[in-house]
């Protein structure tokens, strides 16, 4: 029976054709290449750090990420959302609510297990929104523009992740912010 096969010891360099030290060098490539893979895989939580330097708010106005709503005054439950097993939204009582300076109506509360963890800012017919945009670019700098022809943008940072979005047709505008440590904690499975 003839052989196919003949056996050869891998580092038997004279039966593998391969110079010495060739093969340490290709071990050492693909060491490398399988650790730049686990780095560079979809998916990996790399932040942009878009946020103008030092601008990253811990939070809204003076309520801080992670907060728990029975200390805060001034505010009123409006709905849940079924969202990460239940979202609470709350609006301000009392006087209207500045985003960058702007005065703004409709800004939710959002609070999580009763921590909060964001607001949403939503109107239809707004029409300062060249200003709106312009005085949040000067707070936070200009983010991330994802689509070249849409009117969205995306600031991310370590604390928090902030959109605005606005649609010509109808004049809409959503502006929302979320604490980045509370997101991580909704999007867990055992939540």
């Amino acid at each position: 029976m003839k052989r196919v096969f003949q056996r050869a010891s891998p580092f038997d360099h004279k039966k593998a054709k391969h110079p010495p030290g060739s093969l340490i060098k290709i071990g050492i490539a693909g060491v490398c290449i399988v650790i730049f893979s686990l780095f560079l895989k979809p998916g990996f939580p790399q932040t942009l750090n878009n946020f103008k330097l030092g601008s990253e708010p811990h939070g809204f106005g003076k309520i801080y990420w992670g907060v728990d709503v029975i200390t805060l005054k001034n505010i009123e439950f409006s709905r849940k959302d079924p969202s990460y097993g239940g979202i609470d939204i709350y609006r301000k009582t009392g006087d209207d609510s500045c985003i960058c300076g702007v005065i703004t109506k409709n800004i939710e509360y959002l609070f999580w297990k009763g921590r909060f963890c964001g607001i949403i800012f939503f109107e239809e017919g707004f029409s300062g929104y060249e200003q709106f945009r312009g005085s949040v670019w000067k707070e936070f700098g200009e983010g991330e523009k994802p689509f070249s022809d849409q009117e969205y943008y995306v600031w991310e940072g370590k604390k928090t992740l902030m959109t605005l979005e606005y649609n010509p047709v109808g004049k809409r505008i959503l502006f929302w912010m979320l604490g980045v440590p509370l997101l991580r904690q909704m999007e867990q499975p055992d939540k």
